[in-house]
């Protein structure tokens, strides 16, 4: 991992947080027998990983 630039990093922990929502809105979606489209998982996955960065800002200070 020392090879890897900070860039690379993110996006591989933002690949890994997509994945995770996807499987939790699967396993939902299933349950409740509705659908998620992927924009959905997209714009939640956005969404959680700006809160993630105002997390770190906050816990920063």
């Amino acid at each position: 991992m020392a090879d890897q630039s900070e860039d690379e990093i993110r996006e591989r922990l933002k690949t890994a947080l997509w994945f995770s929502i996807g499987k939790i809105v699967d396993e939902e979606s299933m349950r409740r027998n509705r659908n998620a489209t992927p924009q959905f998982i997209g714009a939640l996955t956005d969404m959680v990983w700006s809160q993630i960065g105002k997390f770190m800002l906050w816990v920063d200070q």
